[in-house]
């Protein structure tokens, strides 16, 4: 018996969205992964400067506690770009999930509204048959 083309395109639909699901369950993971990279660079900035203000002579220091918080600030910068990027793509993995959803319901409509239409056209001809039939009694 040939397989039906619309279950198959469904099936492949759903697997599709399965993809998807995966794929945003991954980028989730990376942007939280970014967003605790980016908390703790500022926790670190906070932590350097209570240093450099509590230090009873900090001047002293001064080219050293600048050298660091210049490269807290660069790490900064790079793990916020990350986490921007991170953001962007859960965004764009979101919206291909949400479009292979409507995809799949698509189908899966579709399937729904072509089972319909031959129940109904049975319901049609049965119905006809026992009119046929009824006819045949009255004669």
């Amino acid at each position: 018996m040939p397989r039906d083309p619309l279950k198959v395109l469904l099936a492949l639909r759903r697997r599709e969205v399965d993809r998807q699901r995966q794929d945003l369950a991954d980028r989730t993971a990376a942007e939280m992964q970014a967003s605790a990279t980016v908390r703790s660079i500022h926790a670190a900035i906070a932590q350097d400067r209570d240093g450099a203000e509590s230090f009873p002579d900090h001047l002293q220091f001064r080219d050293l506690f600048l050298a660091t918080r210049q490269h807290l600030q660069d790490n900064r910068q790079r793990a916020e770009a990350a986490l921007a990027e991170a953001e962007a793509r859960s965004e764009t993995v979101c919206r291909r999930l949400a479009e292979s959803r409507l995809a799949a319901e698509a189908v899966d409509r579709l399937i729904a509204e072509r089972a319909a239409a031959t129940r109904a056209e049975a319901d049609r001809r049965a119905q006809h048959e026992l009119d046929d039939a009824a006819r045949l009694r009255r004669k």
